[in-house]
C-alpha cells in the first residue's frame, strides 16, 4: 500500500469488528474511497470483515490498524 491512514485503539472490551469499522468509515468519508485491506499486528485478534483483505505483519504496532487500498 503506498497511502492509508494509521488508527489507534486499544479498548480491550471491544471487538476486532468494533475498533476497526470506525477506522474503516473514517478514511471513506475523509478520503472519498472504499477501505480493500487492513494491516494489523500478528497478535490482534481478527475477525473477518466482508469485501476487507486483512494482512498481519510486525511492523503495525500492537493496538494500530493501518487502513487503505492494497495495490
Amino acid at each position: 500500500m503506498k497511502i492509508g491512514m494509521l488508527w489507534f485503539d486499544n479498548d480491550p472490551k471491544k471487538t476486532f469488528e468494533s475498533r476497526a469499522m470506525p477506522a474503516i468509515q473514517y478514511y471513506k468519508n475523509k478520503y472519498g474511497h472504499d477501505v480493500t485491506a487492513i494491516w494489523v499486528h500478528p497478535d490482534t485478534a481478527i475477525s473477518p470483515l466482508q469485501g476487507i483483505d486483512i494482512v498481519k505483519s510486525r511492523s503495525i504496532m500492537p493496538n494500530h490498524f493501518w487502513v487503505g487500498q492494497k495495490d
